[in-house]
């Protein structure tokens, strides 16, 4: 028996036009980070159980564990938009269940360092003297560093 034949027997499941990569792409186009989050600084995982109808809508999104703080309310609103192909089974409309992870992770902000440090002239901002340079940073949680670069002079 051909394996095409052999295939017409069994019910085929529904999937994502393009495949894991498309869904993956669409996922992070579609994804706004809440902000209550980017202040509180969560990151992790939700865990979304949904179901796929005859005609590859979703609906029934339910989340198994999630993170709270808009994370929740954000992945069943990108999972709402999700769109099935649902291949025809012995002319049946036959619904799926599916279960997704949608992961939220903030990005870090880097502030590159300068090129050359300043030269030391009458003028010079306090931060600057005795040979360091002080660079501040802010990070998308509210929280600021300060750097100090020290650079050694040779005695003359």
């Amino acid at each position: 028996m051909k394996r095409s034949k052999k295939e017409k027997h069994f019910i085929q499941r529904a999937f994502y036009k393009g495949g894991m990569e498309a869904l993956k792409r669409f996922i992070q186009n579609e994804l706004q980070y809440p902000e209550l989050a980017k202040k509180e600084g969560i990151q992790g995982t939700v865990n979304l159980k949904f179901h796929v109808n005859y005609q590859g809508k979703v609906h029934s999104v339910k989340v198994i564990s999630g993170i709270g703080h808009g994370c929740d309310e954000e992945a069943i609103r990108i999972v709402s938009n999700l769109k099935y192909e649902v291949p025809k089974s012995y002319k049946k409309k036959i619904g799926f269940q599916k279960k997704i992870n949608i992961h939220f992770r903030l990005k870090k902000v880097v502030t590159p360092l300068p090129k050359s440090l300043p030269k030391q002239g009458p003028n010079q901002d306090p931060k600057l003297s005795n040979n360091s340079y002080t660079i501040s940073s802010t990070s998308s949680t509210s929280t600021s560093y300060n750097y100090t670069i020290r650079t050694s002079s040779k005695p003359d």
